[in-house]
């Protein structure tokens, strides 16, 4: 059982799941992040609808926010002043892969690699681990 893990290993969980699934799931270990897709349109819907107003809805708060690379630019203030805004409400951001109707594949590729800002500091959600990780080696120091 997750619970039966020592916080410090659990604090290295993230959850991805059907809604009911986590649903129960946040019930039991709170602490743990946990996101399905309807808690990823939740946020990122409400985000797009009145982001301009500088208010992050509570679907937002204290989360990973799961976001695909071809929705982002939709997103008030992206890429810089969403990121603040998230992390002034406890949440990390995660892009993902180009969006398509269901859940997003990872960043798997070197295109969809470079639409990411160049500041970017967040996580990346990948298949390809070695392929990231020679992007991000290839990026000049900031």
């Amino acid at each position: 059982r997750l619970a039966n893990l020592p916080e410090a290993r659990r604090a290295l969980l993230t959850v991805f799941g059907r809604e009911v699934v986590v649903a129960r799931f946040r019930e039991e270990l709170p602490e743990v992040p946990a996101f399905s897709l309807r808690s990823i349109q939740a946020c990122l819907i409400r985000y797009m609808a009145y982001g301009w107003s500088g208010h992050v809805p509570s679907s937002c708060r204290n989360v990973p926010v799961y976001i695909p690379i071809n929705i982002a630019p939709f997103l008030w203030g992206w890429p810089n002043r969403f990121m603040n805004r998230m992390e002034a409400v406890g949440s990390s951001i995660v892009i993902v892969g180009s969006f398509g109707g269901r859940i997003s594949p990872g960043m798997d590729t070197l295109e969809e690699l470079a639409r990411l800002p160049s500041d970017y500091d967040g996580g990346i959600w990948t298949n390809d681990v070695s392929l990231v990780k020679g992007m991000i080696e290839s990026r000049p120091v900031q």
